[in-house]
C-alpha cells in the first residue's frame, strides 16, 4: 500500500478499527451474566486504573511479569522489523510487506488451528512454553542469519510463537474471579502498551547504534539478541512459577 500512497495504510487501518468497533457494538454478544457484572466505576474503566487495581493481586503478579517480558520481546517485530530487514537483507517496502504477510498468515493459522489442539494436549503452561521456545529460536536465528531467502522462509513458521500469549492470557484468567475478566483485558492491554513504548526505545536505539559508523561492529541483529534475552527470562520465569493448586491441570 505504501508504494501507492504513504497515507493509504493509515486509512485502511482506520477502516478496520471502525469495522471492529461496529462488530463489537452491534453483533458481538455479551458473555457476562447480569448477576456477575460489577458496578461501573471510572477508576477501573481505563488502562491505568486496571493496571493499578490488578497489580495488587499476588497470584497474578508472577504471570503478569512473564506476560510483560514476553510482550516486550515480541515487540521487536512491530518496532524494528522494517528497519532491520532493510539493513540486514536489503529489502524494499514490497519485500517487507511480503514478509509481514507471511507472518500474518502463519499467526492466523496457528491461532485458529494449532493453539486449541496444543492446549487440549499439553495444557496452557506447556503450550506457552512451546510458543516461547519457538520465539526464542526465531530471535536468535534472525539475529545471525544473513540470507534473506532463509529469513523469508522463517516468516512462515513465526506464527508458532503466537500460541504463547493466548495461553498466558488463559493462565492469568484462571487466577481471577469471573467478574474481573474485563478488567484483566485492560490490565493486559496496559502492559502490552508499556512494553511497546519501551521496545521502541530499546530496540530502535540499539539498531541505530549497531548500524552506525560509531559501532565497533556492524550488527543489525543486535536488537533480536536483546529480544531473545527477554524471551529467555520470560520462559525461565514461567518454568519456575509455582502452579496454582485450585485452578486445575491446565496451568
Amino acid at each position: 500500500m505504501a508504494e501507492h500512497s504513504t497515507r493509504l495504510p493509515f486509512f485502511f487501518a482506520a477502516f478496520m478499527a471502525f469495522a471492529n468497533f461496529a462488530y463489537g457494538w452491534f453483533v458481538f454478544p455479551e458473555t457476562m451474566p447480569q448477576q456477575k457484572r460489577r458496578k461501573f466505576r471510572l477508576s477501573r474503566a481505563n488502562p491505568l486504573g486496571a493496571l493499578l487495581n490488578l497489580g495488587t493481586v499476588p497470584s497474578l503478579l508472577p504471570v503478569a511479569l512473564v506476560y510483560f517480558l514476553w510482550s516486550f520481546a515480541g515487540q521487536i517485530y512491530p518496532a524494528s522489523w522494517s528497519f532491520f530487514a532493510k539493513a540486514q537483507y536489503g529489502w524494499d517496502t514490497k519485500m517487507v510487506g511480503l514478509s509481514l504477510t507471511a507472518v500474518g498468515i502463519s499467526m492466523a493459522f496457528c491461532q485458529a488451528v494449532i493453539i486449541k489442539r496444543a492446549v487440549n494436549r499439553f495444557g496452557e503452561r506447556l503450550t506457552a512454553q512451546i510458543g516461547m521456545l519457538f520465539g526464542l529460536a526465531g530471535f536468535v536465528i534472525l539475529a545471525l542469519v544473513s540470507s534473506g531467502t532463509l529469513a523469508l522462509m522463517l516468516c512462515f513458521v513465526m506464527g508458532l510463537q503466537g500460541i504463547a500469549q493466548p495461553a498466558l492470557n488463559s493462565i492469568m484468567s484462571r487466577r481471577l474471579p469471573g467478574d474481573r475478566q474485563g478488567e484483566l483485558q485492560g490490565f493486559n492491554g496496559s502492559m502490552a502498551a508499556l512494553a511497546f513504548l519501551l521496545a521502541q526505545l530499546v530496540f530502535n536505539f540499539t539498531l541505530a547504534y549497531f548500524t552506525s559508523a560509531a559501532a565497533p561492529v556492524h550488527f543489525p541483529g543486535a536488537p533480536f539478541l536483546i529480544a531473545a534475552l527477554f524471551a529467555a527470562i520470560a520462559l525461565t520465569t514461567l518454568t519456575l512459577l509455582r502452579r496454582m493448586p485450585e485452578t486445575g491441570k491446565n496451568q
